[in-house]
C-alpha cells in the first residue's frame, strides 16, 4: 500500500467518530498505521458503533512552557546543524542527548485500551486487517520508557527538544515527558509530506489534543504550510513556524540538459513509468539519468535493462555521491511514478512527468504548470520555466532566524516575519477560543467600515482596476495579476439582454412556485431546483449532474443563506449559449492564460439574490489561483444592491493571508478571511452588462442587500 493508501483507512475511520470523543493518542496510531498496515480490503461503508466513552487528557493539566534557555536534540546533528547555529547564535546553550535502551511495560490504561479497540474492531471489519500486536507493542515501549525519559529530561534542564521526525518509535514517551515538564517540542520538516501523508495531514478537532504531538511544527515553505494545514485543525494544537530547510543549497538553474528519472522501489510495489520516459524522451533525444532511491541502489541495473528492452538508452547515477539538488539543478525534465523529488524540481522551475495521484493533488491545489501526466506531454511544455519557478524546500541563514526568534518569543500564530494589528481580538485569537460566531462580528464591522466610505473613495478604488474594453490584453492581465481583480464596464450590449431577460423572469417563477409548494426537492426533465443538501451535494456533484440545477443556500448564519445558485443554466435554456458564446469568443481567455496553458471556460452559472443580507463574511474559494468571470445582469449601483466585493492584492501572499490561514484551521470553513487590508476593499459598483475577472483565492464577499433589492450575476467558471 501507497501511504496516501494508509492515511485514507486511517482518515475515514476517524472521520466517522463524533467530535466529543477524543483521540488522546492519535499520533502513535498513525504511525502504526504508516508502518504496519499492508494492505486493506473494503467491506461497506465505515459507520461508528460506539465503544469511545472515556474522556481524553485535559491539555490544561500540564504546566505552562518553559522560557527557552537550553535546547536538546538526540540526533540528526547534520541535518540540524544551521538550526543548532541559530539557537547559539542567540546565546542559547545546546545539548545533544542521548536515547535511552527499549524498555517495555505490559500493561495498558483504560483508554489506551479503548482506542486499541476502536481501531482493531474497525479495521477487522470494514478493511479486513489487523494491526492490533502492532498497536499494543507500541503502547508497551511508550509506557515503559515515558518515566525514565521524564527523569532524563528533568535532569538535562532542556527547555525545548528538537526533531527531525516526531512520530519515531523511540519519540513518543520523549514527547509525554516533555508535556509533563513544559518542555517545548519542535518536529521540523525533514521531507515532502504532501495532502495525504499519516503522521502530518488533516487531524480532526478530537485529534489536536494529544500529549503526543508536537507543540511546534517547523516547515521548510509557504507552499508547505499550506500542505500542513489544509483541511485541518492542527493549528488549533500546534503553532507553525516557515523556519525554511535547515539543509541549505546555493544551486540556481543553469542550462541543465539531461532527463532525470527518479526511480522508486519496485519492492515496494512501485512500477517504473516506461510509457512516460519512452514519450519524453521521443521528444528531448536524450538519454535518461537513472537515480535509484539511496536505500535501494540494486535495483537501478534491473532498470536500466528494462528501459534497454524498450528502446532507451540510459546510464545510471549514484545518489551517495550527488545529492537531488545539484542532480535537479542539471537537468531539463524530471520523471517519476510517485516521487516527491517532483516537488524539489518546483525549486528550479523544472517540468516533471508524474504517474500517481499523490503528485497530481498539488497541481490542483497550487496550478504550478511544471506537473505533467502522460496525456499532457507535449513539446511546448518540456523545457524549464524560471518565472515557473517556486521556492518550496530551500532554506537560508534569514528563515533559520525566524525560526529559532519565534521558538524564544513563541506566540500562537504562524509566523513569518510580518505582524498583523488585530486590535480587540488578539486576546482572542491567542487564547484560541475563535468560533464563526466571532467571524460574524468581525465582517460585520469591516461592513460598518464600507458603509461608511463616500460614493466618490469607493468609486476611486473602482477606477484603478477599470479599463473600457480588452482590447489591451498584456495591461489588463498585468492589472489581474497585480490586484487579482479587473473591471470592464458595458461588456455586452443592451441588445443581447433581451434574452437574458426572459430567462431571469422564468427562472423568478420556477423559484416562486417552488418556494410556494413547501417542497424540498423538485426535479424535471430539464431542471433539478433543491434546498439545501436534499438530493446533491458538493461543488463536484451540483456542477457534473446531467441537468441544470438551482440550489437555494440554507446555511448557517453570515453564509449566504437564501441566495440562489443555478449551475450550468445553459442546459436548461439553450438561448444562453449566445452568452457563453461571448465569454469564450472575447479576449477574457487570452486575459486569464498563463504561459502555454490555455484557459477555457467551464461552467455557466447564475447567481440570484433578492434581499440576501446574511451573506458570507470575507473568504477566499481556494488557496491557489482559481478565476472567474461575472457578468452583472441587473444594475448594481449602490451598496444596498450587494455589489460583489473584493480586497484588492489580497490573491497574494501577505500577513493578512497567513493570519487568516491559521484562524480558519480551526473553523468549519477553513478559508475565511475576517482579517483584510480595509483601504483596499473595493465594492464593485457598476450597471448591468459590466464584466467582472476575479481570482478567487483573493478576498471577497457579496455585500449585504437591502430588502427589495435583486441582483442577478452570470459566473463562468475558467480552468
Amino acid at each position: 500500500m501507497f501511504a496516501d493508501e494508509k492515511f485514507s483507512v486511517f482518515d475515514e475511520i476517524v472521520s466517522s467518530l463524533p467530535d466529543n470523543c477524543e483521540l488522546t493518542y492519535s499520533p502513535l496510531i498513525r504511525e502504526s498505521f504508516l508502518f504496519c498496515l499492508k494492505e486493506a480490503n473494503r467491506n461497506g461503508t465505515v459507520t461508528f458503533k460506539g465503544g469511545m466513552t472515556l474522556s481524553g487528557v485535559n491539555y490544561n493539566s500540564y504546566p505552562e512552557k518553559k522560557v527557552i534557555k537550553k535546547v536538546g536534540y538526540f540526533f540528526d546533528e547534520e541535518f540540524l546543524k544551521n538550526i543548532i547555529k541559530g539557537f547559539e547564535s542567540k546565546k542559547v546553550k545546546v545539548e545533544k542527548l542521548e536515547l535511552l535502551p527499549a524498555k517495555f511495560k505490559r500493561v495498558l490504561s483504560n483508554k489506551q485500551k479503548e482506542e486499541i479497540d476502536f481501531f482493531d474492531s474497525m479495521l477487522q471489519e470494514y478493511f479486513g486487517a489487523n494491526i492490533r500486536s502492532n498497536l499494543e507493542e507500541r503502547f508497551y515501549l511508550m509506557n515503559g520508557m515515558v518515566a525514565d525519559y521524564y527523569n532524563l529530561l528533568k535532569k538535562s534542564g532542556v527547555d525545548a527538544l528538537v526533531f527531525r521526525v516526531y512520530y519515531g518509535l523511540y519519540y513518543f514517551p520523549i514527547i509525554l515527558a516533555c508535556k509533563m515538564l513544559g518542555i517545548t517540542v519542535v518536529d521540523v520538516q525533514h521531507g515532502i509530506n504532501g495532502f495525504k501523508h499519516p503522521c502530518y495531514s488533516q487531524f480532526k478537532k478530537n485529534e489536536v489534543g494529544s500529549p503526543l504531538l508536537p507543540d511546534v511544527f517547523w516547515t521548510w515553505s509557504d507552499m508547505a504550510t499550506k500542505m500542513l494545514i489544509k483541511d485541518s485543525h492542527i493549528a488549533a494544537g500546534a503553532s507553525i513556524v516557515e523556519g525554511g530547510n535547515p539543509v541549505f543549497s546555493t544551486h540556481l538553474h543553469g542550462k541543465g540538459k539531461k532527463i532525470l528519472y527518479t526511480h522508486q522501489p519496485q519492492s515496494k510495489g512501485i512500477p517504473v513509468p516506461i510509457e512516460e520516459i519512452k514519450r519524453v524522451t521521443e521528444i528531448k533525444k536524450r538519454e535518461v539519468v537513472i537515480r535509484p532511491h539511496p536505500l535501494h541502489v540494486g535495483e537501478a541495473k534491473d532498470v536500466f535493462n528494462l528501459l534497454k528492452k524498450a528502446g532507451v538508452k540510459s546510464t545510471i547515477e549514484d545518489p551517495s555521491k550527488i545529492t537531488i539538488n545539484e542532480s535537479l539543478s542539471q537537468s531539463s525534465i524530471h520523471i517519476t511514478y510517485s516521487s516527491t523529488c517532483a516537488l524539489d524540481a518546483l525549486n528550479f522551475g523544472i517540468p516533471s512527468v508524474y504517474c500517481h495521484d499523490y503528485i497530481g493533488d498539488v497541481e490542483k491545489e497550487f496550478a504550478t504548470g511544471l506537473l505533467f501526466k502522460l496525456d499532457e506531454i507535449n513539446k511546448k511544455n518540456m523545457f524549464p520555466s524560471l518565472s515557473k519557478r517556486i521556492n518550496y524546500s530551500f532554506g537560508s541563514t534569514e528563515k533559520i532566524d525566524i525560526g529559532v526568534e519565534f521558538l524564544l518569543n513563541k506566540k500562537e500564530e504562524i509566523v513569518s516575519g510580518d505582524k498583523v494589528n488585530t486590535g480587540k481580538w488578539g486576546d482572542v485569537l491567542k487564547n484560541k477560543k475563535i468560533d464563526m460566531t466571532d467571524v460574524v462580528k468581525i465582517n460585520n464591522e469591516t461592513i460598518d467600515y464600507v458603509r461608511g466610505l463616500s460614493f466618490l473613495d469607493i468609486k476611486e478604488r473602482c477606477n484603478e482596476i477599470t479599463f473600457d474594453n480588452l482590447d489591451d490584453v498584456e495591461k489588463v492581465s498585468a492589472c489581474l495579476d497585480r490586484t487579482g481583480i479587473v473591471v470592464i464596464p458595458n461588456f455586452i450590449s443592451k441588445e443581447v439582454f433581451s434574452d437574458i431577460e426572459r430567462v431571469i423572469n422564468d427562472l423568478n417563477e420556477r423559484m416562486q412556485c417552488f418556494f410556494s409548494s413547501g417542497k424540498n426537492l423538485e426535479e424535471s426533465e430539464e431542471m433539478l431546483i433543491q434546498k439545501g443538501v436534499a438530493k446533491l451535494s458538493g461543488y463536484d456533484q451540483l456542477s457534473n449532474y446531467d441537468k441544470a440545477v438551482a440550489q437555494v443556500r440554507l446555511g448557517k448564519v453570515g453564509q449566504d443563506r437564501g441566495m440562489i445558485d443555478i449551475f450550468n443554466v445553459d442546459l436548461a435554456y439553450p438561448s444562453l449559449n449566445k452568452l457563453r458564446d461571448i465569454y469564450e469568443g472575447s479576449n477574457i481567455l487570452r486575459v486569464v492564460s498563463s504561459g502555454d496553458k490555455r484557459a477555457r471556460c467551464k461552467n455557466l452559472n447564475f447567481y440570484l439574490n433578492e434581499g440576501v443580507n446574511e451573506t458570507r463574511g470575507f473568504h477566499a474559494d481556494s488557496y491557489s489561483p482559481q478565476l472567474k468571470a461575472f457578468i452583472y445582469l441587473t444594475d448594481c449601483i449602490s451598496l444596498d444592491d450587494g455589489p460583489y466585493t473584493y480586497v484588492q492584492e489580497s490573491h497574494k501572499d501577505s500577513k493578512y493571508r497567513r493570519l487568516n490561514i491559521e484562524i480558519s484551521s480551526v473553523l468549519p470553513n477553513r478559508t475565511e478571511a475576517p482579517f483584510v487590508e480595509k483601504e483596499k476593499i473595493t465594492p464593485i459598483m457598476a450597471k448591468k452588462g459590466a464584466l467582472v475577472i476575479s481570482d478567487q483565492s483573493g478576498f471577497h464577499r457579496g455585500f449585504p442587500q437591502n430588502k427589495e433589492h435583486r441582483r442577478a450575476v452570470a459566473v463562468m467558471n475558467i480552468r
